[in-house]
């Protein structure tokens, strides 16, 4: 490691070599960047406010607090890229060592040393400068999405974290239904017992799989086709996207009542013709409420464009979903005609998968959006 000094006339002289054991300290006391950082930080590009949220909302946009534009957060590898190259931009100081010792001869292996750095923060800043978007997925609604729960480890975990809260909620009710059976009233009695530890694990559950459901939908929408904002924290941490989920599917039953009412005289029912034409709503109220950056007013005039400019994708999204929900909804439907017991522990890892591969649909359906929108959008939705 050299340092250049002044000599008396103020002009550069000979190069230092610091000993041995003030180098290692030098060394040292270099801080260490974390890969994993708590927070990561964007700029309005309307008024230059600074945020900084949770490392979480990687790849989300936010509302501006001043001027209430959108704010586009950079991916966690966009992050980590943008900080390794600011970090190489800032000089660093070096600490003061005295003595001070000239060198009469400039070493070599210092010039080779000096040499082989200066390659490799070019090769650094090189590598940065390469790295580009994520690549589109090869099939929008195929590449990695019925099997995404199961193939990288990070999604395995949490989807096995979901099947085992919605297995526990399963196998209790398993258990109140067969006292039910066995004892009859007595039985209904005793499994009163149980419905506090039934409804805690399905409060638990969907709140997870809510935030699950976030998560995937945000990162996935985004362009990523690995997920990095998975939910932390606590079950009280995940009440605010339960919350947020189960008031876009009230909005979206309101919503369904209008055309269900006015197609009842011809049709002669409501109540099933309500869940139909929910099913059909809620994605828009999904995905027009992550566009506004509000669930009070879930209403994105991209969102309801998109049915006309790219309706290919929905009907593709609608079908597929249908399959899943019909082919998971028939086999639990098989297994609590064959044991209540096989009904509550199949309830788990089904569930868990509709909710993952749900999301991933959805979210490719975002991105779809994204990548099809006008640039005048937002300016028509004003």
């Amino acid at each position: 490691m050299s340092l250049l000094t002044l000599n008396r006339n103020g002009i550069c002289a000979y190069p230092v070599r610091l000993p041995d054991h003030q180098q290692q300290q030098r060394t040292n006391s270099v801080p260490e960047s974390s890969d994993n950082p708590k927070y990561i930080h964007a700029t309005c590009k309307v008024c230059g406010t600074r945020v900084t949220p949770k490392a979480k909302n990687a790849g989300r946009r936010l509302k501006c607090p001043d001027c209430e534009s959108p704010i586009q957060l950079p991916t966690m590898e966009q992050f980590l890229a943008m900080r390794r190259e600011q970090a190489l931009r800032e000089p660093r100081q070096p600490e003061p060592v005295e003595p001070y010792v000239l060198q009469e001869k400039f070493e070599r292996a210092d010039a080779l040393e000096h040499t082989e750095a200066t390659v490799s923060v070019f090769r650094e800043l090189a590598r940065i400068k390469r790295e580009e978007a994520p690549s589109p997925p090869a099939s929008t609604f195929f590449s990695n999405v019925f099997e995404f729960p199961w193939k990288t480890s990070d999604a395995l975990i949490r989807w096995g974290l979901l099947a085992a809260g919605f297995s526990l909620a399963g196998i209790i009710l398993a258990l109140n239904l067969w006292m039910r059976d066995e004892y009859g009233f007595a039985g209904m009695v005793g499994s009163g017992f149980f419905v506090l530890a039934q409804i805690a694990f399905a409060v638990w559950s969907m709140a997870y799989a809510s935030s699950c459901l976030m998560s995937i939908l945000h990162d996935t929408s985004a362009g990523l086709d690995r997920v990095e904002g998975w939910p932390d924290g606590g079950v009280f941490d995940w009440m605010s996207d339960l919350l947020a989920v189960g008031y876009l599917f009230l909005v979206s039953g309101f919503v369904s009542l209008i055309p269900a009412k006015a197609l009842e005289p011809l049709i002669g029912f409501q109540s099933p013709l309500v869940l139909v034409v929910q099913a059909f709503v809620f994605p828009i109220a999904l995905v027009g409420g992550l566009d506004a950056e509000s669930i009070w007013l879930p209403w994105s005039g991209t969102v309801v464009r998109s049915l006309k400019t790219i309706p290919r994708d929905w009907l593709i999204f609608y079908g597929l979903t249908l399959v899943v929900a019909g082919v998971g909804n028939g086999f639990l439907l098989a297994c609590l005609i064959k044991s209540y017991w096989l009904f509550g522990v199949m309830l788990g890892p089904v569930l868990a998968s509709q909710c993952f591969i749900f999301a991933r649909l959805i979210g490719r359906l975002a991105w779809r959006i994204g990548e099809t929108a006008v640039p005048d959008d937002d300016d028509d939705d004003d």
